[in-house]
């Protein structure tokens, strides 16, 4: 609940950035990361292309 009022908090898209980037290097190197199946890799990459793609587009 924090971290999305955290979240809910930001202004600035560079905000918004800088937080999509910790995520996804903290689920990169997360230690079940290696037991999902690639159907799951797989979604969770587009989901974080398509937020890289609205925030070029809001920032």
């Amino acid at each position: 609940m924090e971290a999305e009022n955290e979240l809910l908090s930001y202004t600035e898209a560079g905000q918004y950035e800088a937080a999509l980037n910790e995520f996804w290097e903290a689920w990169l190197t997360h230690e079940n990361t290696d037991c999902l199946n690639a159907g799951i890799q797989s979604e969770m990459l587009m989901m974080y292309k398509h937020l890289r793609r609205f925030l070029n587009r809001i920032s």
